[in-house]
């Protein structure tokens, strides 16, 4: 990596900092109990090897219950939520929503989190887990609360098989994760991981980063699972999605994510953009994802890949 490019991370990575703890501030003022989820905590546990790691948002946890009040209090330091009054399936993540606040040269981003990805439930769950051993620290001089070390050790399993193979960054995290923590911090994580229903999802989160564990037989994953650990496109979640449904219900579905609102058409391409072109441009991105989508498919369905063993008394590294 250049000297400047280690710049232009830094800079970049202050900005959000500064946005952190302007939002870290009003959720306080507003009483709203929050965790700081990554970004420069992250940064600060596992690169202290002066490797610089950049981060474009902020992630906070916030309760699910207040989960509508944190989104008005951003909004008064002007984050938008593009996503408010779209149907589920056009929002992407169901575990946070995405604020934005668009400035004359850049934008800040705040990724609010009810919950975690592949956590069942409406979040109340990770919420008491994550905040039961918080921490301090502080972030651009504001006091800021973080989850404990093995709730951070969860986060990044999760994140990793959220992302998976082809998405370096999250996978750099959780090996950088497994070598500096504590072996009890994974201990602990893992004791989370059930807690919470998804302890499969961390041993394939450290199967991707190269750390054998004892996620079970392949074949006994969920398919969605078994997507994202060979690094399958999105439309191929969907195209399986689809095949789990039967007769109207699915040419319903499938009309639905062929022809979204006009919301959605006018933030992909743009408000200037005729509706029109915007949702053949639409149609014929669908049309050219579709082989991949059925490659992919049928590559999780086969036999696992190199990477998986499901070994049950393997213990991942430490």
């Amino acid at each position: 990596m250049s000297a400047t490019t280690g710049r232009i991370k830094a800079v970049n990575s202050l900005r959000v900092d500064l946005a952190t703890a302007e939002c870290v501030a009003a959720l306080t003022a507003a009483g709203i109990a929050h965790l700081l989820l990554k970004g420069p905590t992250t940064a600060r546990w596992l690169y202290r090897d002066g490797v610089p790691r950049g981060y474009s948002d902020s992630d906070i946890l916030v309760p699910p219950w207040e989960r509508a009040r944190a989104i008005d209090v951003l909004a008064g330091l002007g984050f938008d939520d593009s996503q408010r009054g779209r149907p589920a399936h056009e929002c992407g993540w169901v575990h946070a929503t995405v604020l934005y606040r668009r400035g004359l040269d850049h934008a800040d981003c705040v990724d609010l989190h009810h919950n975690l990805s592949h956590v069942p439930g409406d979040g109340t769950a990770v919420w008491h887990v994550l905040s039961r051993d918080a921490e301090w620290t502080t972030v651009a001089g504001q006091p800021v609360r973080i989850p404990g070390e093995g709730a951070r050790c969860l986060i990044l399993a999760l994140h990793a098989a959220q992302h998976g193979k082809h998405e370096e960054k999250p996978l750099e995290d959780l090996r950088r994760g497994l070598a500096i923590a504590r072996p009890e911090a994974w201990t602990e994580a893992r004791r989370l991981a059930q807690e919470l229903g998804v302890a499969q999802a961390v041993e394939v989160g450290c199967l991707i980063a190269g750390h054998p564990g004892a996620a079970g037989e392949w074949s006994d994953m969920p398919v969605e699972m078994r997507l994202r650990a060979v690094g399958a496109a999105s439309g191929a979640r969907t195209l399986a999605h689809l095949m789990r449904m039967r007769g109207a219900g699915r040419l319903r579905e499938a009309a639905r994510r062929t022809v979204p609102s006009r919301a959605f058409i006018r933030e992909v391409y743009g408000p200037q953009t005729p509706l029109a072109v915007g949702y053949a441009r639409r149609f014929w991105s669908i049309a050219a994802r579709v082989p991949r989508a059925v490659r992919d498919l049928r590559t999780a369905s086969a036999a696992p890949p190199e990477f998986y063993t499901a070994s049950p008394t393997a213990k991942p590294e430490s």
